[in-house]
């Protein structure tokens, strides 16, 4: 088989694509590690162990380069019981926001 331009650009696409589905996982992973943190901190419980990434874009930071920026969600309880939801912001590994709704401790 000959390697022409067009096998090149299939092969760097392929390499593309799981070098970002790599670096996702990584990313939904610091998003867990976050959210589980706070939920401890504050005595509630990570409902369903997860979180679920709501929106993704490129951002310059700070520093001005560009990188991904990551916004996840993830229910929390106070009880067990009652359901509230929760949000993080993640750039790399960097939580930058995170917000829960107020919840009534029973």
């Amino acid at each position: 088989m000959s390697w022409n331009l067009s096998h090149l650009f299939i092969v760097l696409l392929l390499v593309i694509a799981v070098a970002y589905w790599w670096e996702s996982r990584g990313s939904k992973a610091w998003a867990l590690y976050h959210a589980r943190q706070r939920c401890r901190s504050l005595g509630l419980q990570l409902l369903d162990q997860s979180v679920v990434v709501s929106r993704i874009r490129l951002q310059r930071g700070e520093d001005g380069r560009l990188g991904w920026w990551r916004e996840y969600r993830f229910e929390f309880s106070p009880n067990g019981v009652d359901r509230y939801r929760g949000m993080l912001e993640l750039r790399g590994r960097i939580c930058t926001h995170l917000e829960m709704e107020a919840y009534v401790d029973n």
